[in-house]
C-alpha cells in the first residue's frame, strides 16, 4: 500500500522518501501544502498511517480557507473511513480530499460495467464513495456562507448566479432574489446573524474562524444529499437488479459504515449543527430501515459515546448537554424522558436559560411527550419552545415554523380542530415566506392544512390542498420517491371520505407501486400501503381480497419486527376485524386475543392500542350474543380513551355507539337511550352541528324515544336530523340524496305514530314523486312505499294504496335477486290489494323483505 502511495506521489510531481512505517513527502510543484506525512492508523495489511499536513503560506491559506487532497490509490473503503474520523478528532486545519476528478457518473459506470459484462466490484463502491467526498470541496470554500443562528441559510455562487441550499431535500436551488454580493446578507432573518456576518468581512473574524469545522452542517448535509441522489436513487435501484443482487451482501457492510460515519461526522460537532437532527432523521430514515440497522444499535453507539465523554472530561458542559439531547431522540423505550430532562438540568447548571440550546431540549420534550400520549404535557413543551425561539431567532425562521406543524398535530390530538388549522396555516405562511419557490416544507404544509379540512369534513378543501401538495412533490423529486407515495395515499384518504371508493383504489395501488420500487420486498412502507388497499378492497365489499391484503401486511412486519412489536400487534388486530367482516368469528377472537396479548406485554394499560384491542373483542362478543363481554370490553375502552385524553375523544365514539347497541339488544332501552345521549353530545362537540355523524346520533335517538312511545321527543329528533341534512346538502341534490329520503320517512312516521295523519301524509308526498321516477330499485324505496301504502291504509285511502303497491311490484321486479327483496310477497300483496279485499292491518301482509 505505502509504496503504490509513493510511487503516485512521485508521479504528481512530488519527492518521496519512504521506510518501514511512513513516507515523508515533500512538494515540487507549487501547492499550498508542502509536506505530507502518513502515519498512525491501522492499514489492512498491518501498516501505520496518519496523514498530517503543514502549511506553507499561513496567509495565503487564511485567505483560501480550505483546501482538500488525498491520493487516489487509496482504494479500501475502511481504511478511507478511518482517515476521515481521524480527521474529525483533529483540531488543526487538516484537510483531505481526492486528487482525481471523476467525470462519469456512477450511473454511467454502472451502465458500462453492465455492457461490458464486468463484474460489480468492492473497487466500484469504493470509488463511488470516494466520488462523494471529492464533490464536497465546493461545500467548503469561499462559495459558501452559512449563519450560526440560522444553518438553511446557505449559499453557493456558481457561473456568477447564488443558490440556496434547499434543506429538505437538500440541494442546491437558484435564488432569484440575489442580483449582487450587496444583498448577499440581507436574506439573513435573525438579527444576531446579520450582525455577525457583518463581522466575517474583517480579518479579525476570519482568523478566529477559520477552522473548516465550522461548515459541519453544510458538509453534513451535501454528504446527505449525495447519498440520497448517488445511492439511494440509482445505486440500489441497480443493486436490485437480478444481476447485482448476487454482491448484495458485500455492499450493504459498506453502505451501513458510510451511513454510520455520517452520523459519527454529524455528532462530533453538535453545538454546531442546530435543527439538524429533525432534518437528518428525515433523511436516512428510508434506506436506515432498508439496512436494517436498528434503533438499539444507534441508541447504544451514541450511549457508549456519552460513557467516554464523562469518563474523560468529568464535566457537565454544553456539548454533554446535546449529546443526551442526541440521545434522546432514538426514541427507545421510556428513557428518552430521562434523557432530555438531563439535558435541561445541565443546562440550568450551565444557566443556559432561554437559549437555542433550551428551545431544541424543550422541542425534544414535546416529541417525547406525543409519542407516549400525553398530549397536554407535549403542549406545554412545544409553547415553551416556541417562545424561546421567537425571542432569538424571529417570527419567521424554519424552525418557529416547523414548530408552528407540531403544535397542529397536538391540537388535533386534544380534539381542537380550530387551533390545529391555525397553527398549520401559520406554519405554511411562514414556509412560504422563507422559501418562495417550491419547497419540500412548503409541500408538508400543504399537506397538513388538507388533512386539517378533512377533520373539518370539508372534503373539496382537503382534496384541494392534498393535491397541491402533491403537483408541488412532483416538481421537487423524481417519480419514484417516498413523498409522492405519501402524497397518492393521502388524496386516496380524501376520496375513501367522499366515498368514492374506486378513485381511492386506484391512488392506493399507485403509492404501492412506488413503495415497491423505492424498498425492498419486506419494508413497513409497503406494509403501510397493504393496510390501505385492505380498507379500499373491504369498503368495496370485497372482505376476502382485504383479508389477503391483510395477510401480506402481517408477514412483513413479522419479517422485519420482533414478535412482540405494536405494528405486529396492529397488523394482527387488522386481520381478526377482517375475519369479523366475514362472520368468521372464532378466527376473528382468536387474532383479537393475541393481538391484545402482545399489546399487555409490551405497553402500558392506558394506551390507545390496548383500548383498540378491547374494543375489536367488545364487536366480536357482541356478534357471539354475549352482550355482557361486549359491555365490559367497551367500557374498559372508553376509560382508557377519558384517562388518556382527559376529554372527550373523537376515539370513543365507537365504543359509546356499541354500548348503546348492546343495552339495546338486551332490551335495556333506557340505558341505550343514555349512552345515545352521550354520544350525540360528545358529537356536537367534535364537530360543527351540521355534520352527517350528528345527524345519524339524532336519528339513532329519535328511534330510542319511539321504542319508549315517547312520539313528541321521537319528532323532535327526526326534525333535527332533516334540518342538519338539509343544511348539508345542495338543493339541487335533495331528492337524490337516501340519507335525505329517510329522514323525510322518519318525520312522516313520528307522525303516523302519533295519529296525525294529514301531517305524515304531507312528509311521504315531498319524495314520492321522486320515488315513482327511480331507475333502479332498493330496500330503502321499497321500505318507504311500504311505509306509505301502511299511512293509506289506516286513513281508509284505498286507490292511494293501490297506486303505490303498484309502483312496489315495479321496482321490485326491477331488483335483483342479490337485493334481498321478496318480489313473491310483493306481488301478492298488490293482488290482494287489487281485488279491494279490506282487512284489518294484521291482515296486510308486509312489503318488507
Amino acid at each position: 500500500m505505502l509504496d503504490n502511495i509513493a510511487e503516485l506521489l512521485i508521479q504528481e510531481g512530488f519527492q518521496a522518501n519512504i521506510d518501514l512505517n511512513s513516507i515523508n513527502c515533500q512538494f515540487t510543484k507549487p501547492y499550498l501544502i508542502n509536506q505530507i506525512t502518513f502515519d498512525g492508523v491501522q492499514l489492512s495489511d498491518g501498516q501505520q498511517v496518519k496523514i498530517q499536513i503543514t502549511i506553507c503560506d499561513e496567509q495565503l491559506f487564511e485567505k483560501k480557507k480550505r483546501i482538500y487532497f488525498v491520493n487516489q490509490t487509496i482504494n479500501n473503503f475502511e481504511f478511507c473511513i478511518k482517515i476521515l474520523k481521524q480527521i474529525l478528532i483533529d483540531q488543526e486545519k487538516i484537510c483531505i480530499f481526492i486528487f482525481e476528478n471523476y467525470e462519469e457518473t456512477l450511473e454511467e459506470e454502472l451502465c458500462e460495467m453492465k455492457k461490458q459484462n464486468i463484474n460489480f466490484s468492492e473497487k466500484q463502491i469504493v470509488q463511488m464513495y470516494m466520488n462523494m467526498i471529492y464533490s464536497l470541496i465546493e461545500m467548503c470554500s469561499l462559495n459558501i456562507v452559512h449563519g450560526e443562528i440560522n444553518p438553511s441559510n446557505i449559499f453557493r455562487k456558481s457561473n456568477g448566479k447564488y443558490k440556496l441550499l434547499n434543506g429538505q431535500n437538500l440541494s442546491f436551488q437558484e435564488f432569484q432574489e440575489l442580483y449582487s454580493e450587496e444583498n448577499l446578507y440581507n436574506i439573513f432573518v435573525a438579527p444576531e446573524v446579520k450582525q455577525k456576518l457583518s463581522l466575517m468581512q474583517t480579518n479579525e473574524f476570519q482568523k478566529s474562524h477559520a477552522k473548516w469545522q465550522q461548515d459541519v452542517y453544510s458538509m453534513g448535509l451535501c454528504f446527505l444529499n449525495i447519498l440520497q441522489v448517488e445511492i439511494n436513487e440509482k445505486v440500489i435501484q441497480y443493486i436490485k437488479n437480478s444481476e447485482f443482487s448476487a454482491i448484495r451482501q458485500n455492499i450493504d457492510p459498506l453502505y451501513k459504515s458510510f451511513c454510520t460515519f455520517i452520523f459519527d461526522f454529524m455528532l462530533q460537532y453538535d453545538g454546531y449543527k442546530r435543527d439538524l437532527p429533525y432534518r437528518l432523521r428525515r433523511s436516512l430514515i428510508y434506506f436506515y430501515s432498508d439496512l436494517h440497522i436498528s434503533v438499539e444499535e444507534e441508541y447504544q453507539r451514541i450511549e457508549n459515546h456519552i460513557n467516554h465523554y464523562n469518563s474523560s472530561v468529568k464535566v457537565d458542559d454544553l456539548y454533554l448537554a446535546s449529546q443526551y439531547l442526541v440521545l434522546s431522540q432514538t426514541y427507545l423505550e421510556n428513557r428518552c424522558e430521562d434523557h432530555i430532562l438531563k439535558c435541561m438540568d445541565i443546562l440550568n447548571k450551565l444557566n443556559k436559560n432561554n437559549t437555542f440550546e433550551e428551545a431544541l431540549a424543550y422541542l425534544e420534550l414535546g416529541i417525547i411527550k406525543v409519542n407516549t400520549q400525553k398530549y397536554s404535557d407535549s403542549l406545554e413543551a412545544y409553547q415553551k419552545s416556541l417562545e424561546i425561539q421567537k425571542r432569538i431567532l424571529g417570527d419567521s425562521h424554519i424552525l418557529v415554523s416547523y414548530t408552528h406543524n407540531k403544535l397542529a398535530f397536538v391540537y388535533f390530538f386534544l380534539q381542537n380542530q380550530e387551533m390545529s388549522f391555525i397553527e398549520d396555516e401559520i406554519s405554511l405562511n411562514f414556509r412560504q415566506i422563507n422559501f418562495q419557490n417550491n419547497h419540500t416544507d412548503i409541500a408538508d404544509s400543504l399537506s397538513c392544512v388538507g388533512f386539517s379540512y378533512l377533520q373539518k369534513n370539508d372534503l373539496q378543501k382537503a382534496l384541494e390542498y392534498s393535491q397541491k401538495s402533491f403537483e408541488m412533490r412532483k416538481e421537487l423529486f423524481a417519480e419514484n420517491h417516498p413523498d409522492i407515495a405519501g402524497s397518492l395515499e393521502e388524496i386516496g384518504i380524501v376520496f375513501t371520505h367522499m366515498k368514492d371508493h374506486i378513485t381511492a383504489h386506484t391512488y392506493y395501488e399507485r403509492a404501492l407501486q412506488i413503495r415497491q420500487q423505492i424498498y425492498s420486498s419486506f419494508h413497513n412502507e409497503i406494509a403501510k400501503s397493504y393496510d390501505s388497499l385492505a380498507v379500499s378492497f373491504s369498503k368495496l365489499g370485497q372482505e376476502e381480497t382485504s383479508l389477503e391484503f391483510d395477510l401480506k401486511a402481517l408477514n412483513i412486519r413479522q419479517q422485519i419486527y420482533p414478535k412482540l412489536h405494536p405494528k405486529v400487534a396492529r397488523s394482527i388486530n387488522n386481520i381478526s376485524i377482517s375475519y369479523l367482516k366475514l362472520s368468521d368469528y372464532t378466527k376473528a377472537l382468536e387474532y383479537a386475543q393475541e393481538s391484545y396479548g402482545i399489546r399487555k406485554q409490551i405497553l402500558p394499560y392506558y394506551f390507545p392500542d390496548i383500548a383498540e384491542s378491547l374494543s375489536t373483542l367488545g364487536s366480536i362478543y357482541y356478534r357471539l350474543e354475549n352482550y355482557e363481554e361486549a359491555i365490559k370490553c367497551y367500557q374498559q375502552t372508553i376509560k382508557i380513551f377519558s384517562q388518556i385524553y382527559q376529554i372527550l375523544h373523537e376515539y370513543t365514539v365507537d365504543s359509546y355507539l356499541s354500548l348503546s347497541q348492546c343495552y339495546k339488544k338486551q332490551g335495556d332501552i333506557k340505558s341505550a337511550l343514555a349512552y345515545e345521549l352521550k354520544l350525540l353530545k360528545l358529537r356536537e362537540k367534535l364537530y360543527t352541528r351540521y355534520h352527517p355523524d350528528v345527524a345519524l346520533s339524532c336519528d339513532n335517538v329519535a328511534m330510542l324515544y319511539s321504542y319508549l312511545h315517547e312520539y313528541h321527543l321521537e319528532q323532535k329528533y327526526y326534525l333535527d336530523s332533516f334540518t342538519i341534512r338539509k343544511r348539508l346538502l345542495d338543493t339541487q341534490d335533495e331528492l337524490k340524496n337516501e340519507e335525505y329520503l329517510n329522514s323525510i320517512k322518519n318525520i312522516a312516521l313520528s307522525y303516523l305514530n302519533q295519529g296525525k295523519f294529514e301531517k305524515s301524509r304531507q312528509y311521504f308526498s315531498i319524495v314520492f314523486e321522486s320515488i315513482l321516477h327511480q331507475t333502479s330499485c332498493s330496500q330503502h324505496f321499497i321500505s318507504f312505499l311500504n311505509s306509505l301504502t301502511n299511512l293509506h291504509y289506516q286513513m281508509k285511502n284505498y286507490s292511494q294504496i293501490y297506486t303505490q303497491s303498484k309502483t312496489c311490484v315495479k321496482l321490485a321486479r326491477q331488483c335483483s335477486p342479490q337485493s334481498g327483496i321478496n318480489t313473491n310477497l310483493i306481488v301478492m300483496n298488490h293482488a290482494i290489494i287489487s281485488r279491494k279485499q279490506q282487512s284489518s292491518s294484521s291482515q296486510l301482509i308486509q312489503f318488507n323483505s
